[in-house]
């Protein structure tokens, strides 16, 4: 499985987008906010059968481009 923070999720985002990315002041944007998010896929893959993902950067760039298409 694949373990991310989400500032390297942010960084992906905003390269393949061409977004600037801007990062929240430390002491008062990130108050709460974990540090990494991980997924735990035992569930989908008991319930649907699922064992071929595909990469994080594939997932984000399939992702990217349905929203661009959905919003032209």
């Amino acid at each position: 499985p694949t373990v991310a923070s989400i500032m390297q999720i942010a960084s992906i985002i905003a390269e393949k987008t061409g977004a600037k990315l801007v990062v929240p002041d430390t002491e008062t944007g990130l108050i709460g906010a974990p540090q990494e998010v991980r997924v735990d896929f035992a569930r989908i893959m008991t319930e649907f059968g699922k064992t071929n993902y595909v990469s994080l950067e594939d997932g984000l760039q399939a992702t990217i481009d349905w929203q661009r298409g959905f919003h032209q």
